[in-house]
């Protein structure tokens, strides 16, 4: 289920930042829904309080300080928008950002001075060094893990010299989620043998960015049963007992890499048979924590330049044997082609002028190692090419080129599992690359043919797949029964892709779907006194946000008892009530004493 209408209309601001100088320049636009009416008066607010301004664009001309405050804005009858913020600063230097950023979004930095160029620029998060640069600006990608404190420092260029460094005022950044972690819910409680179930991978569009096209997959015990498509829902059509096991669904948003996967639903399915008096769907969140990436190189890894799968006859390449940090710096290199030896030693192997002869399956071998994973080399004759990177990763950009050796390429259109995704006057696009994004691609363009004649040639299809940066985390405790007082530490398991070991990893857990330790380099989380409050569902995020790309772990369902559980309460329990009955005891022998003596003494006064 995915809800993406825009409920209000939403500000923005062009040039996109929160904070800006004073003096300078600012257009505000109120965008609203394709459903509202074309022409309709717009009201703006500053503070909640009504500012002139009827159009959908409110302009500030020169700033001063006295502009800045929360701005919202109102179509018609509709509800007043978010509030955003505007900053107005006298500041010598400017670490200006966006003033909304989601998940997924390219988060472009600015340490502007207003009056002078700012050069040898230094960027800080949280009070580490994050880029040391010639240029003014940084683009990052946003993951909930990027959210923290930023300034920057900079060196300003006066006309004799370089200034001393100036600093500017601390900034926070928030990072909104795109859509929250979605959940996995099925149709019915009960489910018997032959019944008709339908699974649904719940969740819910930030609605300032319903415009966005999200996909979903489901997996039965990790394996995936339908791949990623625009339905959030799976169907088995007859249920079978086998069909019973842990399912759990994600959810992607190709266009921006973003990819989030729902704790487990345990379906049990009954035979003909074996039917209880009741069967009831639970959701169980069964993960034990442990965290475990690989980085290393297993194996050397062969590259293309230009990275491409395909190229056009008596075109160039090179092909390189990358080896891990680890490997001798001289060493004699070997290569093969569809296993087959091929004479070359060092570590780059050159084609000088491909023929269809030198298509095939590449891989090398670095002194006594093992041979790298084959990668698949194409040399065609065709009019157009599509040319693809030979391996994709999840996070990274994928560049597609619509390549015409011979003449230009216009008019170009990009089709993915014949659905035109891209048309334009270039003869290349850029997409977000996640796993959703695999499918069989190829692209038409109009070429310029003799005598000024154009005519459309497509390229063959080309199947692209996108390769897991790291698999979903599973979350694991160090120990199986827990009591009351024990150290419990959970880890956040995972495995980098050999190929891309150098990518670094952040790490969060939740409890309840509330967070109990941010996103850090840490994939471990310990509670050093437990107590049965402590007592949960527990899931962990690991996120790599250097490409954007953020996966969720199924559940672990932790029970902490207090003080050994025994029948009928704990033994605190049992110690109290023992305690009490005692103080009853002698509460009750210290009044029947009193009462004895009582008695005694009275009918002593009466002999």
């Amino acid at each position: 289920m995915i809800t993406g209408a825009l409920v209000r209309p939403v500000v923005s601001f062009s040039p996109n930042w929160a904070t800006i100088a004073k003096n300078d320049s600012i257009t505000l636009t109120c965008t609203v829904g394709p459903t509202a009416p074309l022409s309709q008066r717009y009201s703006w607010y500053r503070d909640n309080r009504r500012i002139n301004g009827e159009e959908r664009s409110f302009i500030i001309g020169k700033a001063e300080e006295k502009d800045s405050g929360n701005y919202q804005c109102q179509a018609g009858t509709s509800e007043r928008s978010d509030p955003v913020r505007l900053s107005v600063t006298n500041d010598r230097v400017i670490l200006q950002a966006p003033p909304s950023v989601y998940e997924g979004d390219p988060l472009t930095l600015r340490c502007y001075s207003p009056y002078t160029k700012a050069v040898h620029v230094t960027f800080y998060k949280d009070n580490v060094t994050i880029s040391s640069s010639p240029t003014d600006s940084l683009t990052l990608g946003a993951s909930v893990g990027m959210a923290g404190t930023y300034r920057c420092k900079a060196f300003k260029l006066t006309e004799f010299n370089y200034s001393s460094p100036y600093t500017s005022a601390d900034t926070a950044i928030t990072i909104q989620e795109l859509f929250p972690r979605p959940q996995i819910r099925a149709d019915k409680d009960g489910v018997q043998g032959g019944d008709v179930l339908t699974l649904s991978c719940h969740t819910a569009l930030n609605p300032a960015r319903g415009a966005t096209q999200l996909q979903f997959a489901f997996y039965r015990n990790g394996h995936n049963v339908q791949g990623f498509s625009s339905s959030s829902n799976y169907t088995i059509q007859s249920a079978r007992p086998q069909d019973s096991g842990n399912y759990t669904c994600d959810t992607a948003a190709p266009s921006v890499s973003v990819t989030k996967g729902s704790p487990g639903l345990s379906i049990h399915i009954h035979g003909e048979y074996n039917v209880p008096a009741s069967v009831t769907v639970t959701v169980t969140v069964t993960v034990a924590v442990t965290v475990t990436r690989t980085g290393a190189f297993a194996r050397p890894v062969v590259s293309f330049s230009p990275n491409w799968a395909t190229i056009s006859r008596h075109e160039t390449i090179t092909l390189t044997c990358t080896v891990g940090p680890t490997a001798p710096l001289s060493q004699r290199y070997s290569w093969y082609r569809d296993n087959k030896r091929i004479n070359g030693e060092e570590r780059s192997f050159i084609i000088g002028k491909a023929e269809e002869k030198d298509s095939g399956n590449y891989q090398c071998q670095a002194g006594t190692s093992e041979r790298s994973d084959p990668v698949r080399l194409n040399v065609t004759n065709d009019r157009v090419i599509l040319q693809a990177p030979p391996s994709v990763y999840e996070g990274d950009p994928l560049t597609l080129r619509c390549y015409s050796p011979y003449t230009k390429a216009k008019e170009v259109m990009f089709y993915k599992d014949n659905v035109m995704i891209s048309s334009s006057p270039t003869d290349s696009v850029t997409l977000g690359a996640s796993v959703g994004m695999a499918g069989t691609y190829r692209c038409r363009a109009i070429l310029l043919l003799e005598l000024n004649h154009y005519a459309p040639h497509s390229s063959v299809d080309i199947a692209i797949t996108i390769q897991e940066l790291f698999p979903r985390p599973e979350i694991r405790a160090d120990k199986d029964g827990v009591q009351e007082g024990d150290v419990l530490t959970l880890s956040c398991h995972t495995a980098l892709n050999p190929a891309r070991g150098a990518t670094q990893l952040q790490f969060a857990f939740y409890r309840n779907g509330h967070n109990v330790q941010g996103f850090s380099s840490s994939s471990n989380y310990t509670i050093q006194s437990a107590r049965p409050q402590d007592s949960g569902n527990y899931t962990c995020d690991t996120a790599a946000p250097s490409v954007s790309v953020t996966k969720g772990s199924p559940g672990l369902s932790i029970h902490i008892h207090g003080d050994y559980d025994v029948p009928g309460g704990t033994l605190r329990d049992r110690r109290y009530t023992i305690e009490n009955t005692i103080r009853l005891a002698l509460a009750v022998c210290i009044l029947l004493s009193g009462s004895l003596l009582s008695y005694c003494h009275i009918n002593r006064e009466l002999n």
